[in-house]
């Protein structure tokens, strides 16, 4: 039962093992640009929000020093409801960012019979589930549609006089460690549009807002072009194996 194979065989897949291998290479090697982006972000992030990192006006002077405040004289919370059923598209708030439901749960079954009673969500606007199992309360900015609707249990609300993206990332990172404090519940912890508005934070001014946002803006530009790259690169590699074995 022994099998020998030809030179023509053998130096063929030798080939395929080379190929497969460079592309191995060049997966890792996007994947190590990947991590680098999402590492520097991470940096800045502790740098910018420690305020070791400031940035400056159009005259070379730094900006004012941040102000403390609390958020309910930040947030605009808005109540607009759905009336009738599939009026925008539905939208779910995950940790990963915001995506349409249909693409979350593709062939799923969604939980919600109906979306009558959702929240409007327009762009620009930001949201975040008020219930969480660990004390993480992740809050995304709708940049993806004009107007998306979302379940009861997302709060819908924008920044007044605030730079949404900035205030977005302060959301997330600067204030992580004060939902603890506020949010209430033991087997599930809640933090409602009440508690959010009850804390207290320093913020720059909107001017600074505005480069700290643009700044970050333009890192996850090139994360989200990074990770689609790498993306590619993995659908192209199964796409090749599976040609190989038809």
């Amino acid at each position: 039962n022994l099998k020998i194979f030809t030179p023509t065989i053998f130096e063929e897949q030798q080939k395929i093992g080379q190929f497969f291998s460079k592309l191995d290479q060049q997966i890792e090697l996007e994947e190590q640009k990947l991590e680098l982006l999402q590492q520097q972000k991470k940096c800045y992030i502790q740098k910018i929000f420690s305020q070791e990192l400031r940035f400056k006006d159009e005259e070379g002077n730094y900006y004012k020093g941040w102000n403390k405040k609390q958020l309910k004289d930040v947030l605009e919370f808005s109540n607009k409801r759905t009336i009738n059923e599939n009026e925008y598209p539905v939208l779910t708030s995950s940790r990963q960012g915001l995506i349409l439901q249909s693409d979350y749960y593709k062939d799923r079954k969604t939980f919600a019979e109906s979306n009558i009673g959702y929240f409007i969500l327009p762009k620009n606007h930001i949201t975040y589930r008020s219930r969480s199992d660990d004390g993480i309360f992740k809050f995304n900015l709708n940049l993806m549609i004009d107007v998306g609707i979302i379940s009861k249990y997302y709060p819908v609300f924008k920044g007044i006089d605030a730079n949404q993206y900035y205030l977005t990332l302060h959301l997330n990172y600067q204030l992580k460690k004060e939902y603890i404090k506020y949010a209430t519940g033991t087997s599930q912890l809640v933090l409602s549009q009440k508690d959010l508005q009850n804390i207290k934070t320093k913020l720059p001014s909107y001017e600074e807002q505005q480069k700290i946002g643009d700044f970050f803006s333009e890192i996850d530009r090139l994360v989200e072009k990074q990770s689609s790259k790498v993306g590619r690169l993995k659908v192209r590699k199964k796409e090749l194996l599976q040609k190989m074995f038809v």
